[in-house]
Parts: C-alpha cells; sequence; structure tokens
C-alpha cells in the first residue's frame, strides 16, 4: 500500500514538472489530477493512458479497502521510474526560444518564446541580416542560430516589446497547441544543442533565464545544477535576460 502511495505521489509531482516545464502549469494551477493529465494529452506532452489505470488502483485502495497484490505493486514501481525517466529527458530539452516564419504577417520572420513561469508564449520581431536566410520548400528561412556564448549573432536584433502573447490556458488550448506540440516534436526528434567551448581546460556552456520571470532564489536554484567550477553571471544593457556562464571541468560527460 506504500508503495503504490508512494507512486502516485511521484507521478503528480512528474506530471506537474512535465506541464511546468512547457508553461502549463502557471495559468491551469486548480486544475485536478484528471484534467492536467488531459492536457499533458492534449500537448502530446507524455501518453497517459498507463496512469490513468494506475490511478485506478490507488482509488480502490483508498475507498474500498482494497489491498494491492505484490505484482501491482511492483507494476506501478515500473511505471512510475519509466514516467521520471521520460519527464526527465522531456524537460532538459525544452525549447525555450526558437525562430517562425509567420505567412500571414507583415514582419515575417518572429522569435517565439516559451516563458514557463508565467504560462505565455510571447512572439517578437527579429531583424536577421540576409546572409543568414535561406529558402526552403517555398519559404524563407534562417538558417543559422540567432546566438553563440558571446550574445546575439552581428546583424541580429530582436524587439524588446512582444507584438502578440498568447496565455497558455485550458480555455484557448487550440490557440497554443500547435505551437506547443511542435516544440515537443523537434525535442524529441532533434534534440537542441547549447553553445559550448573550450576555456583555459574548462567547458563553458551558456544558459539564458528571463529576469522577469525568476527572483534571485531561483536563479540561485538553476546555478545548483552545475556542477564543479564556478559560476558568474551579468545583466547585459537594454536587456531582459540574465546571461549566466556555468563553467566547469572538461571531462567525457
Amino acid at each position: 500500500m506504500n508503495a503504490l502511495g508512494n507512486c502516485k505521489r511521484a507521478i503528480h509531482l512528474a506530471i506537474d514538472e512535465a506541464l511546468s516545464a512547457y508553461g502549463l502549469l502557471a495559468g491551469n494551477a486548480r486544475l485536478n489530477f484528471p484534467q492536467r493529465l488531459e492536457l499533458l494529452d492534449y500537448a502530446s506532452l507524455l501518453p497517459i493512458s498507463v496512469f490513468r489505470r494506475l490511478n485506478v488502483e490507488r482509488n480502490l485502495m483508498e475507498h474500498e479497502y482494497a489491498v494491492p497484490d505484490e505484482l501491482s505493486a511492483k507494476e506501478a514501481i515500473d511505471i512510475t521510474t519509466l514516467l521520471l525517466l521520460a519527464v526527465s529527458t522531456l524537460c532538459r530539452r525544452v525549447i525555450y526560444e526558437c525562430v517562425a516564419t509567420i505567412d500571414d504577417s507583415s514582419h515575417p520572420h518572429q522569435v517565439i518564446r516559451l516563458m514557463p513561469s508565467t504560462g505565455q508564449l510571447r512572439f517578437h520581431w527579429v531583424e536577421v541580416p540576409d546572409g543568414m536566410l535561406k529558402e526552403l520548400n517555398g519559404v524563407t528561412c534562417v538558417r543559422y542560430p540567432l546566438r553563440t556564448l558571446d550574445g546575439l549573432v552581428p546583424g541580429v536584433e530582436i524587439r524588446t516589446e512582444p507584438v502578440r502573447v498568447i496565455e497558455l490556458k485550458t480555455q484557448n488550448r487550440t490557440e497554443w497547441a500547435p505551437i506547443i506540440r511542435q516544440f515537443s516534436e523537434t525535442a524529441r526528434s532533434h534534440p537542441t544543442e547549447t553553445p559550448a567551448r573550450m576555456a583555459g581546460g574548462y567547458l563553458e556552456t551558456m544558459v539564458r533565464v528571463p529576469l522577469a520571470d525568476y527572483e534571485a532564489e531561483a536563479i540561485a536554484e538553476i546555478f545548483s545544477r552545475f556542477g564543479g567550477g564556478y559560476k558568474s553571471l551579468f545583466v547585459p544593457e537594454d536587456s531582459d535576460n540574465i546571461v549566466t556562464h556555468a563553467i566547469g571541468e572538461a571531462d567525457n560527460s
């Protein structure tokens, strides 16, 4: 009984982590567990049928005083272990910023930013040099990443104020679902690479933290995810982002 109960709590936490990583928890915090599962499924983040079955087992145990057998407990542990692994990978590959070509816009290239803690998708106009553009299947695309470890690529300009904001709430899910589904599908099929370089025997990588979304404690928690070495941060002028450089000893991992 304890095993099944602990599995259910771990699953609830993992579901919340997955929703939070994609900005779907901030505006939907009042949803109950079945509704959160439904939201997870609608966003195509994870398959959910097996977790519904586990929830039924837990409800039977709580409300009908049924004692689970050993096989049911082992199955619950296996399911929970697989979910934790899947959510860990899912949360590491979230796309927080990308460039999209908007066909029906006077400004064809826009940066889409996923803001998990505010539960929003924000669209910003972006200017890129002609040398970064490429025709692909009849669509003019941006062929290179906008950022390096040293900041935006020369010639790239992203407008500070968003031209459009989509709230990630269940009420308007038909509006945001195609974008979030594309984000998750792209993250699964093409894992994103963080720019990194060697610096004096150390491996240096970059993390961008939106200032408006995080307090100092949250930023410190993000830093704590990097092991070894040291971390530094600075706030560029006229920027709404903290740029952090996480530096640690380079090894095979």
